[in-house]
């Protein structure tokens, strides 16, 4: 009888573990829609920038609609093509209720600049809702670290290029202990190193997984625990 409850523990256990796995598909995303390639904050269209603070926050901003605290929020970037010319460094992605994922309609098709910034493009602080992931954009351009990651980030289909870091990975940055990268079909290409970490690529001082990625052509490539 011992061994049948101890059998019956491992099982449920064991559901438990794939239910968990199977939570981020099985439940169906907040769509927060940008339809502007602009910059800016207010309205009546739905900026990437106001559409991060709807995600943030869980309720309608500038020309967007609000995320959901039940689920995850999907920014769906498929319907543009072009450039967004950012004026700043984006919000900080930190939802407290739920993940977030930015999903573009690929690389080739929409890019993102900081060109005129002065700065990065994404700061990721979503360390406790689950894996945030930035998905078939291009990131480029960035004064300082394109992507700083202080959470859970993952980076899909993506091509990052043309960023400086001033003191950090040019392209993704995850300068504290802890942060989880995973970059998965990305191509990290044609970035610079600063002054006091010259890594053009990817510096890491947490977790870093690449898959079916390339890290080519940028002054100096990857240094985990930097």
């Amino acid at each position: 009888m011992r061994r049948l409850r101890l059998i019956a523990r491992r099982v449920r256990v064991s559901c438990l573990v794939a239910l968990a796995w199977l939570v981020p598909s099985g439940i169906a995303a907040a769509q927060i829609v940008v339809d502007t390639l602009a910059d800016g904050s207010g309205g009546p269209a739905c900026t990437l920038r106001d559409a991060i603070v709807a995600a943030n926050q869980d309720m309608p901003w500038g020309g967007c609609d609000p995320g959901a605290e039940a689920s995850y929020d999907q920014i769906d970037l498929t319907g543009l093509s072009g450039t967004i010319e950012l004026y700043a460094t984006l919000p900080a992605l930190g939802s407290s209720f739920g993940a977030i994922r930015i999903l573009g309609p690929g690389a080739d098709r929409l890019a993102i600049s900081a060109a005129d910034a002065n700065g990065g493009v994404f700061v990721n602080l979503d360390a406790f809702t689950g894996d945030t992931s930035i998905e078939g954009v291009t990131i480029r351009d960035g004064a300082d670290s394109c992507v700083v990651n202080e959470g859970s980030l993952t980076l899909r289909d993506c091509r990052i290029t043309n960023c400086h870091g001033a003191s950090g990975g040019a392209a993704v940055d995850g300068g504290i202990a802890g942060p989880l990268t995973f970059l998965d079909r990305c191509l990290i290409d044609g970035n610079t190193g600063g002054s006091v970490i010259r890594v053009g690529g990817v510096a890491s001082s947490g977790g870093l997984r690449l898959q079916n990625s390339t890290v080519t052509g940028n002054e100096g490539g990857i240094v985990v625990n930097a």
